[in-house]
């Protein structure tokens, strides 16, 4: 099924916080963990050898 051309799809999101910017687009909390969680594995696995802080 394709959907018409003319047909304009809005998303609403709820967020605690305002945004920074102008067309920024505010993470609810787990977004951020996600992230957090990614950012830590990858940097885990880009520097294997690094010492903790």
């Amino acid at each position: 099924m394709c959907l018409p051309s003319s047909r304009i799809v809005t998303v609403t999101r709820k967020a605690h916080t305002t945004p920074s910017y102008e067309d920024h687009i505010p993470l609810n909390w787990f977004e951020n963990a996600f992230l957090a969680v990614v950012g830590s594995v990858v940097m885990s696995l880009a520097g294997p050898n690094r010492s903790p802080l």
